[in-house]
């Protein structure tokens, strides 16, 4: 049937054969870290390849090379020799090397954040126009695993002109051709901005990225078996220029002998095919080719992300050789994998951001000409950041052992090296700019404070509390809008403090405050209600007080039902310790819900090894085995905490699945703060890992919420932070095909006992997950021994999950920021101080930047100081993002900048939006004008929904 259908494809498509023009895009996708660490692949690839095609080229004027992420291009710059650099400089300008894409790495599409992507990309495009003064016209994504509905609207927004995709579900990919659609213009949702803002032209591989396999044994036949290929193609496309990717991984090592292969291969291909029109070409070529040809016009896909990304599950597919419908086809398990390399990358995000927050405040408030360059812990970190995004980083598929020749194979150990550097870096570069910050004009006789400590190390600080001093702890909020709320800090490691400790702000009004004692994670924790106000400074005092030990809520065990409340909500539990019901204190409703942690045996991979059958690091595939509650097999329920601010139970967890003694349930609950959230919050904190190592027991961990919440098959997941899409569980698919990756958070919306409710749980980090008939499960921790060792994390998580409850119109417009809050915590940095008095000679005790707080819609993404050398052109950079599940809303962006001129630019702040707009090529086919209204007005922006847009502030 396959050899039929071929022989009617080729008959179909040789009458054209003639008009084709065909486009050979030579590249080497050479990955920011997988089986070598990126300064691995660097001296032992990279290093090579860059230098040889440059030299290639050189030497003959036929040939053409296209080159995508900018981390190689920055080794290039400090290591390479002025005549190569030279040599390249000249290629670019002659159009015969051409930077695509032009981002620090390939990011990942599903784990990735908004506020990563934007970063990652800004810096890679700076570095191009700084060091080549280039700009990239296309982006090139061709080996993330799917893609997702936030890149048409970022890559429009960055003046991208198309996009090239490939990992899509193959039935898709396969369908495509059969339509003749594998070229589209790309909308994330129904227009959300009203122009071509919001979709970019998408050009879909209608194989994988490396040259096609030709048959034959000589040239000749060789020759034409790239004939009947480019014949096959012909069927697949609306007009007659098709493009081939000609290279794979880290190809072109030998750049010469693979040229001169290459140029043989094209001559017996133009003898065979005289009126064939064949050409080496760049990814501009191509697409300037297909701009041009009057039969061209495609038609819209709009409303559509390519999640879970499926690998060769339909007819004929070769590339794995999974056969149709098989369960080890969705790739879905990598949405989790690795769970603290995930955390702490995020976490580091959040330092960075914090960080230029505050140095950017910090610059705009010095005396001019505000000649300020970006402190190198900056730098550093917005880099890590965007190496991190590569899609083998932060999916958590590179290598962690060596699988060849190389001391540089322990990815996964370099990554966090790097997080972990990054993170010290920025969080004591926050430390001296907040107490510069502080140190005002207000402060007597020129005092000022001295740089405050790292938040890292607040936990040694109290060792140092005695009656003659005290421990001042500067929050710093990151978000646009003031916080009440309770945080808390980490004292007396893990011991029963001597003494009690009083928290009091600067005017000594006490702040209520509670020690808690957490047996089950060896650590006292004080909590305190810290009130911040929007990207605000504001400092409490720690005093030690004297007597005997301070009032800690010791654990006690329960072997009854009973409650716990904050006066907002009521959470019940049974004799065992597990949750039955969530009563609204205010209205008297109550909702049934049960929480639960599942083990899933994963499928070993066949005898052949193959790690692309069974569970692994990219794939979820549950074996046919029941999975197993870890809650069935549990000790004693401990209430840990009883108010005021904070109320926690714990349950240890005597199951198999973990390795140790040592994992826990908690449940917490929290007085509730400013947010609208905060009442109707319910924190869950599973302490889980490491998981078993025995044989054949690898698998992965979920948490399920059920409700009694009607929701049916629908469910909502926020994509990147950023789109909130609408789901629906497919019953004739496994659970791994329901996985959809998430980053803010997964709900429900139903008729439920209580009236019209949405659940929703809110996680720190990206996860997997998927929900159907009031039940929402995310998958939170793997451990994969059998079939991949990638896959062997031998890691503890403990982070919480926020779980939401309540009316729908509450929690499905709320969410998003109550994410954030999760997300984005305050800040603290200290100092050890004589006295309360002793600061406010010194400094202020908090700081108030913003004339008015933003609304509760927009979210500030990112504040940034735009880096300049010369006097007179300083200036703020900021990107909103209209939060998902709302509607946008208008922001004066005087509140963060009186005396600035601003202006709408591109999301890397180099192009003016006008710029930006016109350097797009206008696509045949495109539905809308790309001459959107204007979103400023004076100071007052309109952030439509699902958009992020950038300005620039001048000073």
């Amino acid at each position: 049937e396959m050899r039929v259908f071929v022989v009617v494809v080729l008959l179909a498509a040789v009458a054209c054969a003639a008009n084709l023009n065909v486009f050979i895009v030579p590249h080497s996708h050479c990955d920011a870290g997988y089986r070598e660490t990126v300064q691995g692949y660097w001296r032992d690839r990279v290093s090579k390849i860059l230098p040889n095609v440059i030299n290639a080229l050189w030497n003959n004027p036929s040939l053409k090379f296209v080159w995508d992420e900018t981390i190689w291009l920055n080794y290039f710059v400090q290591t390479t020799d002025a005549t190569t650099r030279a040599r390249l400089q000249s290629l670019i300008d002659s159009k015969r090397m051409e930077i695509i894409g032009g981002g620090w790495v390939m990011h990942d599409e599903a784990a990735s954040s908004l506020y990563s992507v934007v970063n990652q990309l800004s810096i890679g495009l700076d570095y191009v126009k700084a060091n080549f003064n280039t700009r990239p016209r296309f982006q090139w994504h061709i080996d993330p695993f799917g893609h997702s509905a936030t890149s048409p609207i970022v890559f429009a927004g960055m003046g991208y002109s198309g996009f090239v995709i490939n990992r899509v579900p193959s039935d898709d990919k396969f369908a495509r051709r059969a339509s003749k659609t594998l070229e589209f213009h790309w909308e994330a949702l129904d227009n959300p901005l009203g122009s071509d803002d919001s979709m970019i032209f998408a050009h879909l591989l209608d194989s994988h990225y490396d040259p096609p396999s030709l048959n034959g044994s000589t040239i000749q036949e060789k020759a034409q078996s790239f004939i009947n290929m480019v014949h096959m193609k012909a069927a697949w496309y609306s007009t007659n220029n098709i493009m081939i990717p000609w290279g794979n991984d880290f190809d072109y090592i030998n750049a010469s002998y693979e040229f001169e292969e290459l140029l043989v291969l094209l001559t017996a291909v133009r003898s065979l095919q005289p009126d064939f029109s064949v050409q080496i070409a760049t990814l501009s070529d191509y697409f300037d080719a297909l701009h041009a040809d009057p039969a061209a016009a495609f038609p819209k896909s709009a409303g559509v992300d390519f999640f879970p990304y499926i690998a060769c599950s339909g007819p004929g597919s070769m590339c794995i050789n999974l056969p149709s419908g098989s369960p080890d086809a969705w790739w879905s398990g990598f949405y989790t994998t690795r769970p603290q390399e995930k955390l702490l990358s995020y976490q580091q995000d959040a330092m960075l951001r914090s960080s230029d927050i505050l140095f950017a405040l910090n610059t705009k408030a010095s005396p001019a000409p505000r000649v300020a360059p970006l402190p190198a812990a900056i730098v550093t970190a917005r880099q890590t950041s965007g190496l991190l995004q590569h899609h083998d980083a932060i999916p958590g598929t590179s290598f962690n052992y060596c699988t060849i020749s190389t001391s540089e194979c322990d990815c996964v150990d370099d990554y966090l090296a790097r997080i972990a550097s990054a993170f010290e870096q920025t969080d004591v570069l926050s430390g001296d700019v907040k107490a510069s910050l502080l140190s005002g004009p207000s402060t007597a006789d020129g005092a000022s404070l001295p740089t405050l400590l790292p938040s890292s190390q607040l936990p040694d600080a109290f060792a140092q509390l005695d009656s003659s001093n005290a421990l001042a702890v500067a929050f710093s909020n990151p978000l646009a809008w003031a916080r009440s709320e309770v945080v808390s800090v980490a004292v007396c490691n893990g011991k029963l403090c001597p003494g009690a400790f009083t928290v009091a702000d600067a005017a000594g009004t006490p702040v209520p405050s509670q020690l808690v004692l957490d047996r089950f994670r060896n650590q006292t924790l004080l909590y305190l209600l810290a009130t911040v106000p929007a990207l605000g400074v504001n400092t409490y005092f720690i005093t030690k007080t004297a007597g005997q030990a301070a009032p800690v809520d010791a654990p006690k065990p329960l072997g009854a039902a009973f409650n716990i409340s904050n006066g907002d909500v009521q959470i019940s539990f049974d004799s065992a310790g597990r949750v039955t019901t969530w009563t609204d204190m205010h209205t008297g409703g109550v909702s049934q819900i049960a929480l639960d942690y599942v083990h899933y045996t994963e499928r070993l991979p066949p005898p052949v090894g193959n790690i692309f059958q069974g569970g692994n690091a990219y794939t979820f595939v549950p074996d046919t085995r029941a999975p197993q509650s870890m809650l069935n097999n549990t000790g004693a329920a401990y209430v840990t905490a009883g108010g005021p601010l904070v109320w926690q139970v714990d349950l240890p967890m005597n199951t198999p699945e973990c390795e140790h003694a040592g994992c826990v349930h908690t449940v917490r609950l929290l007085k509730s703060g400013s947010d609208a959230l905060s009442a109707s919050t319910l924190y869950i904190q599973p302490r889980i890992g490491p998981l078993n190592s025995k044989p054949a027991t690898s698998g992965s961990v979920t948490l399920q919420v059920q409700t009694d919440t009607r929701s049916a098959a629908a469910f909502t997941t926020d994509m990147n932070g950023f789109l909130r899409y609408s789901r629906s569980y497919n019953a004739s698919n496994p659970i791994q095909g329901n996985m959809y990756p998430i980053v803010g958070g997964v709900g429900i919306t139903g008729p439920a006992p209580a009236g019209v409710l949405s659940a929703a749980v809110l996680p720190q980090r990206p996860v997997g997950a998927t929900a159907r008939n009031g039940g929402i499960e995310v998958l939170i921790h793997r451990r994969l021994i059998d079939s991949d060792k990638r896959g062997d994390d031998t890691t503890t998580i403990d982070d919480p999950f926020a779980v939401v409850l309540g009316p729908a119109s509450n929690i499905d417009e709320n969410r998003a920021k109550s994410a954030l809050l999760l997300s984005q915590p305050l800040v603290p940095h200290w100092l050890i101080v004589p006295s309360a008095a002793w600061w406010t000679q010194h400094g202020q005790t908090s700081l108030a930047p913003l004339a008015s707080d933003f609304p509760e819609q927009i979210h500030l993404l990112a504040l940034r100081w735009l880096n300049s050398s010369t006097p007179g052109q300083a200036a703020l950079g900021v990107w909103l993002q209209a939060l998902p599940g709302t509607a946008g809303a208008t922001v004066d962006l005087s509140t963060l900048s009186s005396g600035s001129s601003w202006a709408q630019t591109s999301l890397d702040f180099a192009m003016s939006i006008d710029d930006a707009r016109s350097h797009r090529v206008q696509w045949p086919g495109s539905a809308q004008s790309s001459s959107e209204a204007p979103a400023l007005d004076g100071s007052a922006v309109n952030v439509k929904a699902n958009s992020v847009v950038a300005f620039k502030g001048s000073l």
